[in-house]
């Protein structure tokens, strides 16, 4: 199944693609709020701009999947693949990514408020100005992440120990008990 062949079914009401081949696609500007790719294959597809509002992408492999401005809020993360994807501007507020493989992604100024990113594997993810209010960080590794002018202010789960691991966060808003 194809990209125009998943945008003809959604428009026809179905919503469960699950375990779809998508390498490479092109659906830049899709909208699928509600669909159902868990276990999909999307790696290297474009999907900037998409929105995916609400959608089931657990255990998904995203990896380098250009998803620059999507919306994601609410979508469902768990366990996925999105190492070296592009989320730059993404809204992925409230969204599940326990688990996930978020390594070396580009998460530069990405909404994440509410967001469960608990027992996540962000090493070398670049989250500059990212929103992190309100985000379980706990038991992600952050070594090498990049957290600058980040939003961390009401994010306790970002501990001592995640902040002496990561390769920068000056500028970032800290929680209180970190300071600066």
């Amino acid at each position: 199944m194809d990209a125009n062949e998943i945008a003809i079914w959604y428009g026809r009401g179905r919503r469960d693609f699950s375990g779809t081949y998508l390498r490479d696609a092109e659906m830049s500007g899709a909208a699928l709020p509600g669909i159902d790719l868990s276990g999909a294959d999307l790696s290297g597809a474009n999907m900037t701009t998409a929105d995916l509002t609400g959608a089931n992408l657990a255990g998904a492999v995203l990896r380098g999947t250009g998803l620059q401005w999507a919306k994601l809020g609410g979508a469902d993360l768990q366990g996925a693949v999105l190492d070296a994807t592009l989320l730059e501007g993404a809204d992925l507020s409230g969204a599940n990514l326990r688990g996930a493989d978020l390594s070396s992604a580009d998460f530069t100024n990405v909404n994440l408020t509410g967001a469960n990113l608990s027992e996540t594997n962000l090493r070398g993810a670049d989250l500059y100005g990212a929103r992190l209010a309100g985000v379980d960080l706990t038991g992600a590794d952050v070594t090498g992440a990049d957290f600058r002018t980040a939003d961390l202010s009401q994010t306790p789960s970002f501990t001592w120990t995640m902040y002496k691991s990561v390769k920068s966060a000056a500028g970032a808003d800290l929680p209180p008990e970190i300071g600066q």
